[in-house]
């Protein structure tokens, strides 16, 4: 039996799949090839700011696909994975299969253009705000630099 080799910069040691031998005087486990070991360093502010980020990204990205009208389809699309042992399809079931799915994929890349015109319309509408705003504040439309030296001389 060997002894596993902890790197200097390891402050903690999570082991999987490892068999407990004793507990006393101290826990003496088997490690072998099927245990996984996973050695972490002492965590730093870097690495909280870093998994901040990446938790407010999938928020914030789960938020937006919500918004934007999308739902969650993966139960949907695994029960459809053909399981092992599972039979298959004869042909003409599969071509009908396939027709099906043509028409969902004409159906979405419908779905895709009204989406896209719905951002094309809100962006016009933003535009629309803004231009009314900066012509009623006496800021030329669209901003250009002559815009920002005035803005800037104005201070």
């Amino acid at each position: 039996m060997g002894a596993i080799k902890v790197p200097p910069d390891c402050n903690c040691v999570s082991i999987f799949d490892a068999t407990l031998l004793d507990k006393v005087p101290f826990l003496v486990f088997v490690v072998d090839n099927a245990s996984d070991v996973l050695y972490h360093k002492k965590g730093n502010r870097d690495d909280l700011f870093n998994i901040i980020e990446l938790c407010s990204g999938i928020g914030i990205g789960a938020f937006g696909f919500k918004e934007a009208g999308m739902r969650v389809v993966e139960k949907s699309i695994l029960a459809k994975i053909p399981a092992p042992g599972m039979e298959f399809d004869s042909t003409g079931e599969q071509e009908a299969r396939l027709i099906a799915l043509e028409h969902q994929v004409h159906a979405l890349a419908a779905g895709q253009q009204q989406l896209d015109q719905k951002l094309d319309d809100s962006v016009a509408r933003n535009d629309t705000q803004y231009q009314a705003l900066h012509t009623a504040n006496g800021i030329p439309w669209p901003p250009n630099a002559s815009a920002v030296l005035l803005l800037d001389a104005a201070d």
